[in-house]
């Protein structure tokens, strides 16, 4: 595969570990906790139809960049629909970078408009992301600190973060 990132690939595994733990402790059945396994497995496949310089790079993005890497959750769901995944499997590609309070992406939807899983995925993709280091030399942070950071704002569950939170302390 051309555009093979090694950090994307470790990226989806962790997602997808922290993804499961939530769900487990949401008592999630078998099938569903299938689900969002694959579903936070291929969060970011979109990212692979990026040109791979751009995602690799170490400068912020301009203006157009920026635009064309926002649309990394729509690429990423156009690219596997032809699987026939599961809707539960394809919200969570689409819905990733949506917020609870509206301000994220592609579609700038709200709560209850985001599947409970994709509210999992997008804690543990932002977990992740704070606590690696990532190829524009963003410094990997404590867990906790991590946690701390997303708890402040209104885009996050924060019962799904303190889920998240009590079980790393067990």
């Amino acid at each position: 595969m051309a555009n093979y990132l090694g950090w994307l690939y470790t990226h989806s595994i962790d997602v997808a570990m922290m993804s499961l733990i939530i769900a487990d402790k949401l008592e999630y059945n078998d099938k569903k906790l299938f689900y969002i396994g694959l579903g936070s497995l291929l969060h970011d496949v979109g990212k692979l139809m990026l040109p791979k310089s751009m995602i690799e790079r170490k400068e912020p993005f301009n203006q157009t960049e920026q635009l064309l890497f926002f649309q990394h959750c729509e690429l990423g769901l156009s690219s596997v629909e032809s699987y026939g995944l599961p809707k539960e499997c394809t919200d969570i590609i689409l819905q990733h970078h949506e917020r609870l309070d509206g301000s994220g992406y592609p579609k700038g939807i709200k709560e209850n408009k985001i599947s409970q899983s994709s509210k999992i995925v997008m804690i543990a993709d932002t977990i992740d992301v704070i606590t690696s280091e990532r190829p524009d030399g963003q410094r990997a942070y404590k867990m906790g600190e991590a946690i701390a950071m997303i708890k402040t704002g209104t885009e996050f569950s924060n019962e799904l973060i303190s889920l998240l939170e009590n079980t790393l302390q067990q």
